[in-house]
């Protein structure tokens, strides 16, 4: 493997800079949309409009997931919190929490008690039986 290109630990790739190396990890820097600084409702095209609203949703969630490790961490004050990633570790982890998101199935909106109850009949006795017993039974 000495000669493969494709190799992801070269030597080359490593830094020799503390700044890129060195550095604690958390708090993390929050994310944030630079792509569309203005209004949705500007934008020519209802494709482009629909773009900028998934991608700021999907912002609104990493920001989220960031939050709430670093409060998690003890770090509560969000003015302490870094503006931009100091060091290679924190932009390792904002590009993990990125990609989960992305991968990740929109919520389901919220469901009516009924709307729950018929898809829990839908699934079957068994799964039904299941979800109920995991839940605790009845609830007196």
């Amino acid at each position: 493997m000495e000669g493969d290109s494709s190799s992801a630990m070269k030597f080359s790739n490593l830094s020799t800079s503390p700044w890129q190396r060195f550095g604690d990890l958390l708090p993390l820097p929050l994310p944030s949309d630079y792509k569309c600084g203005g209004k949705v409702s500007e934008l020519s095209s209802r494709r482009s409009r629909q773009r900028v609203v998934r991608r700021r949703i999907l912002c609104r969630r990493e920001a989220e997931t960031i939050r709430s490790l670093n409060r998690l961490a003890g770090f509560e004050d969000e003015a302490c919190w870094p503006l931009l990633p100091q060091n290679f570790a924190q932009k390792s982890v904002l590009a993990r929490v990125h990609l989960a998101h992305q991968q990740r199935e929109p919520p389901v909106p919220h469901e009516s008690d009924k709307a729950a109850l018929l898809q829990l009949l839908a699934a079957g006795k068994q799964t039904a039986f299941k979800l109920w017993k995991l839940g605790g039974g009845w609830s007196h």
